[in-house]
């Protein structure tokens, strides 16, 4: 699912920041930040978005989760949030 427009979310978990340049040869090759939207079906967003938090802090991700909805937002490097959704698509399982 993706999404264009994001608003703000009372009681969210922010981790981490995305990078800021300033300038215009670093606003040329910086990539444009990607923006995705990931749906839980088993896992709690706010306990998924610490553990993401703890894995990817080497990234310039940031990771939101909406307790409400029980949806992760993550905006950075489109690699980074490639990974980040790789690996909630690992941890959002069912437990027997």
């Amino acid at each position: 699912m993706r999404t264009l427009a994001l608003a703000c979310v009372t009681g969210s978990i922010v981790f981490g920041a995305v990078a800021s340049c300033s300038g215009p040869a670093a606003r040329e090759q910086a990539p444009e930040p990607a923006l995705e939207v990931v749906v839980l079906r088993f896992a709690s967003a706010q306990e998924l978005a610490q553990t993401l938090g703890h894995a990817l802090q080497s990234t310039d991700l940031r990771i939101t989760a909406d307790s409400r909805t029980n949806r992760i937002v993550l905006i950075g490097a489109p690699a980074d949030v490639e990974r980040a959704e790789s690996l909630i698509g690992q941890l959002d399982v069912e437990v027997h």
